[in-house]
């Protein structure tokens, strides 16, 4: 059977808010290794303490606690303690607590001297994003009182049974009003053992078993209600049923240590209890390990009993923790399942300890939903109540989820399909609402390279998609707009386009974006005449080059960008986030900003379904670069796209500016390398061309070399599009590796604005434009190197110019000459803009209108910037 997109279920496991429905105090700092934080992963005591080292639940809390803060593997139990002692130990807790997504607390805060030792309650609540609330432990509550009494006027022994039986009652009943208390615990399974004697002596239920106690107290001044004293506990436990109304009691059954007998927690004991009291909600804690199957058949058999299912995380091994899961599933209903930590004293097992249970539920219930026993909605429902409705239930919350994004595990979401890894991002239009999808945002990219979209909730998107005007309404000024919407000549708010949705660019956008949300491109059309383009958008002149480049010569084109950008900590003035060279490990230092914000876009970026070839540092300070793989022309402009996108996101996410300026820095006026956005294209044509004969590559194929020779020739009006602002030409100086200044080609040479690339081994050839960067609109762009690429074949231009092996600007005269350096980039934009304007061929190519308009957008752009006191700052804003 075909497994499902199990996106939604690892979302629920891994990021859906979680209800902790028992757990205990965190220490006070001077407290903060008393006990010492190696016992989260055993309940041995004394000398069999000593052996945890070797256990493969302290193994594996071990290798996650390293990796939380940061150390490689390998390291050791004392380097992770030295890290985590050098944090500030309150911030220390918040940074466990936001990667676990624990929305409410319940406390057990009857610990052993807590007081003195542990925050109170209420501390906590800095941790949750909703307010913690108490779980009141019904033994130590009763000794106090006893203890109170006993200390005070001395009495008969019926006196003081009358005087114990009114003032616990009392209490219980102060708790049940209180709202801060939302249950009770009981420790009988410790103490006595859950074999409780359900039925009173008496119809009045009068205290029984006091004189155990009574003796106790002249002994030793204090009481512990202990193995001998049954008849108590007994007793104390069924008053507390009698008055509890909607209050769960918690039960501690299964393993504890060695103060208790094991086989005393077998939570089967309870079953006369659950029968004699129905109307009282009893929560069996600690998944009753190793007795779950018992606790299964309670929680089963009793409307009143439910099975929590914690402290095995971290204390059982990860096989185990899947074996108990699967054990407390084979007969308990998914409604009657409560999460939590029984974490106490240390953050870190709060951590540890949700993040072992929410691997855990994912691994076993995702085969469960593999083989079929339950659908992915059934999961996904299944593990939203146990984490949180079940508790919120139980306890009388009242609370809402509030959204945790976290992130699903990496190594879990390469798993994962469609949604998240390759062209598994793709969606059609039924998989919309199955893959959790809220929000369609119907993106372009217009003139100026601004990225703009709407947002559409998913049922109205479907509804457009299927109706015969599939798109949206935008006013005929979309494409003439600037950074401020301001205007260009040429448009108008009068009549709009029709922007027809391209279904085939639906996608799921990276939650580090937008969670539950996809994109989709689309088509300008005229609104008037249906299904026909309009001549401006962007993306159709891409499209039709593709389209002339089969028809016409039987050819397909595969399309890489590297996109340069660099990461400014201030805009004013300019700060790079992070120094350094070329690849240097200095711009990858661990705890880096830079370097964290730089790893984060290379993982969103796959996370979109887009190749990552590879990131790195780059030359000038805070640049970096990041390099995807090839795709036909189309799909490539939109690739990039969504990855500057991703880019923005990110680095503001860091609070970080990303800039794709090629130089943002004026002052000191540094010699640095520039940013740019470097196209690498193929060309294949079927059948195969014949070799050029080139004098320098002998087999670069014929049309590959008219395909060069279209690009030099029109190089010169091509830069009005592909260096499309003024500060693009700061980077088009010679001996600065970006590509120079004369209109040449070169092998390997990365001083030409063409290189030449691969074909060394007869095919594989792929030329590198260097005349191109981040400012551009890359469709029209693109379009624009394509155009002039295909006018060359179709003319079968020959490509006459020799390759440059230098920098050609240090060249003499003669070896000028000799490769053909002619022409020049020009040095403005403006000079760009006469190249275009006075060449016809590329025009007609591109198309006029486009010409016109690219130029009006651009003109008005200019004007805008002269607005600023300062154009740089307006650049660096906007791109």
């Amino acid at each position: 059977m075909p497994v499902p997109d199990l996106t939604p279920l690892a979302e629920a496991c891994f990021a859906y808010p979680s209800i902790d429905n028992h757990t205990h105090n965190l220490l006070l700092p001077k407290c903060a290794m008393d006990p010492p934080l190696h016992i989260m992963t055993t309940e041995a005591l004394g000398p069999p303490l000593d052996d945890v080292w070797w256990g493969m639940s302290h193994i594996r809390a071990r290798n996650m606690l390293c990796e939380l803060y940061g150390l490689p593997k390998g390291s050791t139990w004392e380097e992770m303690l030295k890290k985590r002692q050098a944090m500030d130990y309150e911030e220390m807790c918040k940074f466990n607590f936001g990667k676990i997504g624990i929305q409410c607390l319940l406390l057990d805060d009857g610990l052993h001297n807590l007081s003195e030792t542990c925050y109170p309650y209420q501390w906590h609540d800095r941790l949750t994003t909703s307010p913690t609330k108490r779980i009141v432990r019904l033994e130590v509550e009763a000794q106090a009182i006893i203890v109170k009494i006993l200390s005070g006027p001395s009495a008969s022994v019926a006196e003081l049974k009358s005087t114990i039986k009114s003032q616990i009652e009392a209490f219980i009943k102060s708790c049940v009003a209180d709202p801060e208390v939302v249950g009770f615990k009981s420790i009988a399974a410790y103490r006595t053992g859950l074999d409780i004697i359900a039925k009173p002596e008496t119809p009045d239920d009068e205290v029984v078993g006091l004189e155990k106690l009574l003796g106790q107290f002249e002994s030793l001044k204090s009481i512990k209600i202990w193995r001998e004293n049954m008849d108590f506990e007994s007793w104390l436990i069924r008053r507390l049923l009698t008055f509890i109304k909607d209050k769960p009691l918690q039960f501690h059954t299964g393993l504890g240590d060695t103060h208790m007998r094991l086989y005393k927690g077998d939570p089967a004991l309870l079953q006369e209890l659950c029968e004699e009291f129905p109307d009282a909600r009893i929560v069996l804690l600690h998944s009753s390990y190793p007795f779950t199957r018992q606790a299964g058949y309670l929680a089963t058999c009793f409307k009143n009993v439910y099975l929590d299912f914690g402290e095995v995380f971290p204390q059982v091994a990860a096989h185990g923790q899947r074996e108990i899961i699967r054990e407390m599933m084979e007969l308990t209903p998914l409604n009657k399942l409560l999460w939590s930590t029984d974490a106490h004293h240390h953050p870190e097992c709060y951590y540890v300890s949700t993040m072992q249970s929410r691997e855990a539920m994912y691994a076993v219930i995702s085969e469960f939903v593999k083989a079929g026993d339950l659908t992915l909605d059934e999961a996904v429902d299944g593990v939203q109540k146990m984490l949180f409705h079940n508790s919120n239930k139980a306890y009388n919350l009242g609370l809402k989820p509030i959204p945790t994004n976290l992130p699903i595990p990496p190594a879990v979401a390469a798993t994962l399909a469609p949604s998240l890894t390759g062209d598994s991002t793709h969606l059609t239009l039924d998989q919309l609402v199955p893959a959790g999808i809220k929000y369609v945002r119907v993106s372009w990219t217009d003139y100026t390279n601004n990225f703009r979209f709407r947002l559409m909730p998913t049922a109205r998107f479907i509804h457009l998609a299927t109706s015969d005007t599939p798109g949206v309404n935008l006013t005929n000024a979309t494409l003439g707009l600037g950074q401020t919407d301001m205007m260009a000549k040429g448009f108008s708010g009068v009549g709009e386009h029709m922007y027809t949705f391209d279904l085939s660019t639906l996608r799921r956008l990276p939650s580090e974006i937008a969670k539950d949300h996809a994109s989709v491109m689309g088509w300008f059309e005229y609104k008037d005449q249906r299904a026909v383009r309009n001549a401006l958008c962007p993306r159709s002149l891409v499209e039709r080059l593709e389209k002339d480049a089969k028809a016409k010569f039987g050819a397909t084109m595969l399309v890489g960008f590297e996109t340069e950008f660099i990461l400014l900590e201030t805009l004013d003035p300019p700060t790079p986030a992070q120094i350094g060279g070329w690849s240097s490990s200095l711009k990858h230092r661990t705890g880096s900003v830079a370097a964290a914000c730089c790893e984060e876009i290379a993982s969103t970026v796959q996370a979109a379904g887009i190749e990552l070839q590879m990131f790195h540092a780059e030359s000038g300070p805070g640049q970096y670069e990041i390099v995807t793989g090839p795709l036909p022309p189309l799909e490539a402009c939109d690739a990039l796209v969504l990855t500057r996108d991703i880019m923005y996101h990110v680095a503001a996410k860091y609070g970080l500016k990303a800039t794709l300026i090629p130089k943002p820095y004026l002052k000191p006026k540094a010699d640095y390398a520039a940013s740019a956005t470097h196209v690498h294209l193929s060309l294949k044509s079927e059948p195969k061309a014949p070799a050029s004969n080139h004098p320098d590559v002998p087999h670069l194929p014929a049309d590959f070399a008219s395909f060069m020779a279209g690009i030099l020739a029109h190089l010169p009006a091509i830069a009005c599009f592909t260096l499309s602002v003024q500060p693009s030409y700061t980077r088009v100086v010679d001996g600065n590796w970006s590509g120079g200044t004369w209109v040449v080609w070169g092998r390997d040479n990365r001083e030409a604005p063409l290189r030449l690339c691969g074909g060394y081994h007869g095919d594989g050839f792929n030329v590198e434009l260097k005349t191109l960067d981040g400012t551009a609109n890359p469709y029209l762009a693109l379009g624009a190197v394509i155009a002039a690429g295909l006018w060359g074949v179709g003319k079968k231009l020959e490509l006459k110019q020799r390759n440059a092996p230098g920098i050609v600007d240090q060249m003499s005269a003669e070896e000028k000459k000799k490769v053909g350096a002619v022409l020049r980039i020009p040095k403005s934009w403006e000079l760009a803009r006469e190249e275009l304007v006075h060449d016809p061929e590329l025009q007609e190519a591109v198309g006029k209108e486009v010409v016109d308009a690219w130029i009006e957008v651009k003109e008005a752009e200019k004007r805008l910037a002269s607005t600023y006191d300062d154009t740089h700052n307006f650049y660096l804003t906007y791109y």
